[in-house]
Order: C-alpha cells, then sequence, then structure tokens
C-alpha cells in the first residue's frame, strides 16, 4: 500500500515562493546592471567613434582651406564657448562651455564634454582641434592650408639669424624654395603611402613614395619587392625635393635617399666646412628653419632612425616647440610636434637652396 503524500505545508509554501522571488530579484538586477553595462559600452563606444569622426572632419576642413578663424566667447581662452568659421564665414563647428556640447550646426555631435578647444597659431598655419570626454582625450594639429607663413613670421620668429647661415643659404633668400618644399609635402597630408595627384602609368609606373624611389634609382625597378609597406620617410623627402625641383628648380641638389642612415651622410658631407648638418648636442639651442629636415634618434643611440621636415617654430609656455611634417609616421603623413629640446632630435640638414634675387621684397 502506497504512502499518502502529505504535499507542501504552508511554511514551506511561503518559504519556498520567497525563495523563487530572490532568485528572480537576483537575476533581474543582474540583467538590468548586464543591460546597463552594454548601454554604457554602447555609449562609450559610440562617442569614440564620433569623436574620431569629428577629428578627420577638422583635418579635412583644415587642409582644404576651409577654416579661417576661431572666435572665443569669454574672458580667455581656457575653458570658453568658442566659434569655429570658415572662409565664408559660415559656421563651421560650435563649442558650449555651459553644456559641454560640441555642435556642427543645430546638431549635438557629442555632449557632455569635459572641455574642448580650437587653436589658430600665430601665422594660422596650423590648426589643433582638442577635446576630452568623461573616457577619453581626443586631440589633433593640422596644417591649415588656408593661412601663410609670412615672411615676416619666417625671419624673425622661426628661423636662424642671418649670420649665422652662409649666404646663399640662409632663410630670407630661399624663402620661395622653403615654402614650395612644404607646400609640396602638405599637399600629401593624410597619405598613407599613396603618392596624391598622381595617375600611374607606363611612363610613369609607381604609385607610392616606395615605388618611386626604387623606380628613379633603379633600372630593374620590377625586379624589386618595394611596395607600400616598405618604409618609406626618406622616401617621401627625396620626392618632394624633386617635386620643387621641376620648372622652378628651387635647388643646387636634390638629395635621394631611402635609409635615414645615407641621409645624414649626405648632410654631412654636402660641404668640408659641415654647414649643411648641424648636430643636436647638450645644451645647445639651435633653432631650425622651415624646410630644413630634421632627423630623429628614438633609442639615442647615436643611429637616426626616421626623418621628417621642419614646419614651424614657435613658443608655448616658454618651451620653444617644433612642429614637423612626416611621411610614414604611424602610416601616414602626419603633422607632430616636439620640444626643441627633445632627446629624440639627433640634427638637421639644411638642402642646398638656389638663391632667387627677387625675394623677399614687400
Amino acid at each position: 500500500m502506497k504512502k499518502s503524500n502529505p504535499g507542501f505545508t504552508l511554511v514551506e509554501l511561503i518559504v519556498a515562493i520567497a525563495a523563487a522571488a530572490i532568485v528572480m530579484a537576483a537575476a533581474l538586477s543582474f540583467m538590468l546592471l548586464g543591460t546597463r553595462m552594454e548601454n554604457y559600452s554602447g555609449n562609450v563606444a559610440s562617442q569614440q567613434q564620433t569623436a574620431r569622426i569629428v577629428l578627420t572632419m577638422a583635418e579635412k576642413m583644415a587642409v582644404s582651406g576651409n577654416i579661417k578663424r576661431v572666435q572665443y566667447i569669454g574672458d580667455s581662452e581656457e575653458g570658453s564657448s568658442w566659434v569655429l568659421y570658415g572662409k565664408d564665414g559660415q559656421y563651421l563647428l560650435q563649442y558650449l562651455a555651459t553644456d559641454g556640447t560640441l555642435r556642427l550646426g543645430n546638431n549635438i555631435l557629442l555632449y557632455n564634454l569635459k572641455s574642448a578647444g580650437a587653436t589658430l597659431s600665430d601665422d594660422k598655419k596650423l590648426f589643433t582641434l582638442t577635446f576630452e570626454t568623461q573616457e577619453s582625450e581626443f586631440s589633433t594639429t593640422v596644417y591649415c592650408r588656408n593661412g601663410e607663413i609670412t615672411p615676416d613670421k619666417v625671419t624673425q620668429d622661426s628661423l636662424l639669424d642671418a649670420t649665422e647661415h652662409d649666404e646663399n643659404f640662409n632663410a630670407e633668400t630661399t624663402y620661395a624654395g622653403r615654402i614650395a618644399f612644404l607646400t609640396a609635402m602638405c599637399n600629401q597630408y593624410g597619405s598613407r603611402g599613396e603618392i596624391k595627384g598622381h595617375t600611374k602609368t607606363d611612363e610613369e609606373p609607381w604609385e607610392y613614395f616606395s615605388e618611386w624611389y626604387i623606380y628613379q634609382q633603379n633600372a630593374s625597378y620590377e625586379d624589386t619587392d618595394w611596395n607600400k609597406d616598405t618604409p618609406w620617410c626618406a622616401c617621401f623627402v627625396s620626392w618632394a625635393a624633386e617635386e620643387i625641383n621641376d620648372g622652378d628648380a628651387h635647388l643646387n641638389a636634390v638629395p635621394y635617399f631611402a635609409d635615414v642612415d645615407n641621409g645624414v651622410d649626405y648632410f654631412r658631407n654636402i660641404h668640408a666646412d659641415g654647414s649643411h648638418w648641424i648636430e643636436k648636442t647638450a645644451g645647445t639651442s639651435h633653432i631650425p628653419d622651415p624646410g630644413d629636415m630634421v632627423f630623429f634618434d628614438w633609442d639615442n643611440d647615436a643611429d637616426p632612425d626616421h626623418v621628417g621636415t621642419v614646419l614651424h617654430v614657435r613658443e608655448e609656455d616658454n618651451v620653444k616647440v617644433i612642429y614637423t611634417i612626416e611621411g610614414n609616421s604611424g602610416g601616414k603623413v602626419k603633422i607632430n610636434r616636439y620640444p626643441i629640446s627633445s632627446d629624440d632630435i639627433l640634427g638637421y640638414g639644411v638642402l642646398e637652396w638656389k638663391v632667387a634675387e627677387h625675394e623677399h621684397q614687400d
């Protein structure tokens, strides 16, 4: 005979229901927490993606020449609201410090920012955009095509005194050549190794700076494996030097080098007096000229690792800073900045500029 099953007592049933309710509440809490974390992660990822898009947009506006001026709303630049204007007077970007929003017209691009800043260098040649979200900081400094490096700026603020140069190679008498050199490189801003504006043909079968270099220097071009992944920082400056020597012929000689060691040797040996190579040594305060090549030594072993070109020298917080334009910096043509005293700088190479008699006249 089967034993009868008395079932749950009322107390057991209440305990079971309570336990189930606790488990369900905990599960629901974890689900809500997971949803909030997922939403937060999604918001952060979305904001970071938007931030990168804004930086890219600002870079394109600067390079295209569409940035004209920044107007600050407040007593000082720091912490102020501001408006970025285009060359035709239109609003490009607007930052409202009161609510931490960065806007494009009436559209809010970024919100809840801790800070944001937009600056143009004194000569309006460099545009810098920075902003800080709750999680990250973003910044870019871009060559501003709409600005000008004026003769006064070149000779007074950024360059060596003429007495420190041989008279045939000072910045004042080589102004046009230096500007042409910088312009050629700045027109390639953002390139990832490809030569912008060049169409590959049977007669000129190159697409990348490295391919251009090996084709110029090696008759058996087709037998090489140089491509877009071949280190190209030196190929880039060699290309720009040749580019400005067609037509106006700003240089007495184009330095062709793909190895930065060969580049340093070239500048050291142009003239016996060493006037075309300026070694950076401890305690020196040499101010390079825009258009001078700058060689870097990342591991401080006196062996060059990279080369760029001086774009601009300015003083920031009582420290002189060099802005450079460099090929193959993070894989593309970029503008970077370094304190003039940086241990990463090995020295400077001065090109053999031709002197134009009509230059630097008002």
